[in-house]
């Protein structure tokens, strides 16, 4: 199985999608049914004529990509999203809810939970999402969460295990919350959506990090987890094809997010005795630079939409954009 991106048997990604990250499109790419760069007498008509790409801001039709794979149409899906009330998975929730697909907020942050409820409502509607306050790692809670879910919206076909915490103090805390929660949120997204079960099948995304890739002396824990939910989420990924889950299971890992994550590493009760390392944690985001939460929904989106990516590890960074990481064939 191609762990790459669709068409390209190097598993490299498709430039295209790269470019797009950046020229202030709020969309996806219409990769099959319109001429590059068309005019407006050569451009294919499909729902509603369109300027080269499929906006994330309305509900989508199915579109056809160059490698014969199809984008995942949203209009009447329903996620569920750890950690959604703020950060990376508030930029989430709102793509989601853009493209017309109803939203569980599912965060631990009461407060900051209602208030994200009431915003939502008010610009996208009320009856479109819904804020279940949960603590992750108490599995109990969770699966609860889940079926409120769908016993809410009637159905689940996206899961996006976003939520998680920088703690090197408590560091069994973290492993729970990044790691073990995460698994626990595969397992109960496949409970739900596997064909095994019956069901119609569905999306999963479990959210990582570059620092799987560029191990960090001031994060070892977290470190260690991020590379645990790739390991994961490629295995469980591989499980799904071969037993015809229906379910295609990804993992996306960004680089620095302005987020309130990146900014507990300053608290000596986050970072305990690696909080010494502050200075050298900033002069890493000055190098490498710190992307924006929509920016990270954007990879989210293409990922849950593009129907051939199962077990990809989508890397997003502010030198290259996003792209893939690829892996060498397995050898004797």
């Amino acid at each position: 199985m191609s762990l790459g991106w669709p068409g390209n048997a190097s598993g490299s990604p498709r430039k295209s999608w790269t470019k797009w990250l950046g020229r202030g499109k709020s969309g996806l790419p219409c990769l099959g049914c319109c001429p590059r760069n068309p005019t407006p007498d050569k451009r294919k008509k499909t729902d509603g004529q369109h300027d080269g790409y499929v906006s994330l801001h309305t509900p989508l039709s199915v579109h056809k990509l160059e490698s014969g794979s199809w984008v995942m149409s949203l209009t009447g899906k329903v996620a569920l999203v750890t950690g959604g009330a703020q950060g990376i998975g508030r930029a989430v929730v709102e793509s989601l809810l853009r493209s017309s697909v109803k939203v569980a907020v599912v965060d631990l942050n009461q407060e900051v939970g209602c208030e994200c409820k009431v915003q939502l409502d008010t610009e996208y509607g009320e009856g479109n999402c819904t804020f279940i306050q949960c603590d992750i790692t108490d599995g109990d809670t969770l699966k609860d969460a889940f079926q409120t879910t769908v016993d809410q919206f009637g159905q689940l076909d996206i899961v996006v295990n976003n939520a998680g915490i920088n703690n090197e103090k408590d560091w069994e805390k973290t492993i729970q919350v990044n790691l073990t929660s995460v698994i626990k949120g595969t397992y109960l997204a496949l409970d739900h959506m596997s064909k095994e079960h019956g069901k119609r099948g569905g999306v999963v995304i479990n959210v990582s990090s570059m620092a799987a890739f560029l191990h960090s002396p001031h994060q070892p824990v977290y470190t260690a987890t991020k590379h645990g939910v790739i390991g994961f989420t490629r295995a469980i990924a591989d499980a799904s094809s071969l037993a015809d889950y229906g379910v295609r299971i990804n993992v996306l890992c960004p680089a620095f997010v302005d987020t309130p994550l990146l900014h507990s590493v300053e608290n000596e009760a986050n970072m305990g005795k690696f909080v010494k390392f502050k200075d050298d944690f900033k002069h890493s985001m000055n190098k490498f630079g710190v992307l924006k939460p929509p920016q990270i929904a954007e990879g989210m989106m293409r990922m849950i939409m593009d129907s051939s990516l199962n077990g990809a590890v989508m890397k997003i960074t502010c030198s290259k954009g996003i792209h893939f990481h690829t892996y060498e064939p397995l050898s004797a």
